[in-house]
């Protein structure tokens, strides 16, 4: 008995093209707003950006974490006001 492994792909017909909706036009939705929920995304995350140089002494994400929970309850020795 032969079993075949039979694959369901869309032709190219249904993946090209455009995706919008027969009851939308391009004119209809305008033209959008580069940056519009950008407060908002910055607002639920915390991502830094960190220097090259420290980037070469935690070289990971766990490295960075291990370091900040060490140094989270020593008091702070810097002038710096972030």
């Amino acid at each position: 008995m032969e079993y075949r492994l039979a694959v369901m792909k869309k032709s190219r017909n249904e993946t090209a093209g455009d995706d919008l909706g027969p009851e939308y036009t391009k004119d209809e939705l305008g033209q959008g707003t580069r940056g519009k929920y950008l407060q908002r995304y910055r607002t639920g995350t915390n991502v830094v950006v960190l220097s090259p140089d420290v980037v070469e002494a935690f070289p990971t994400e766990e490295a960075v974490n291990e370091d900040k929970r060490i140094n989270a309850n020593e008091p702070s020795t810097s002038t710096m006001n972030y």
